[in-house]
């Protein structure tokens, strides 16, 4: 009975190197990352690509609509900044629930621009600019504060148009 005791603690030290402790073991969360979603470039319009996005200032709604992949499935959050390096940025913001997303990973997300809303624009106006510029930023956090500040773990993605506004006559709305 002893040879076996001492057999089974002799057994125990030389397999000691291979146990591991639960505090060595590599978390499972550790492994998953968080992925960033993806605006889905074709699907875009007006498509950010174009050069420049011209609206007639007559007309009241521009209506812009994209497209956001998730692969994480997160609840995802938005601004479009009209104008964001002049003060005070105006934003619209708003999130989609993963409810939201369709079979094919895609949530659909629409916004509208004020074209003859002089608060919009009138500030990049009078400071001599010849153009503003609407910006989309999408991320899977909820933002930090009330600019473009993220948390660190946050993913993103951003869009930006360039926008002319001319009288271009009268609106067909």
């Amino acid at each position: 009975m002893r040879r076996w005791r001492l057999w089974l603690f002799l057994s125990l030290l030389a397999f000691k190197g291979c146990l591991v402790l639960p505090s060595d073991v590599p978390s499972v969360e550790a492994d998953i990352t968080n992925r960033p979603p993806k605006l889905v470039d074709n699907l875009a319009s007006p498509s950010p690509e174009e050069t420049m996005v011209i609206l007639n200032s007559l007309c009241s709604k521009y209506y812009f609509t994209v497209y956001a992949k998730d692969p994480d499935i997160d609840r995802l959050y938005y601004r479009v900044f009209i104008n964001y390096s002049l003060y005070p940025a105006i934003y619209i913001e708003g999130s989609i629930d993963p409810a939201a997303i369709d079979n094919n990973n895609l949530a659909e997300l629409s916004f509208h621009i004020l074209a003859k809303d002089n608060n919009h624009f009138a500030a990049a106006q009078n400071q001599g600019y010849t153009f503003d510029v609407v910006e989309l930023l999408l991320t899977d956090r909820p933002f930090a504060d009330e600019g473009r500040m993220l948390s660190e773990d946050a993913q993103q993605d951003r869009y930006t148009w360039t926008i002319v506004r001319r009288d271009m006559g009268p609106c067909l709305e």
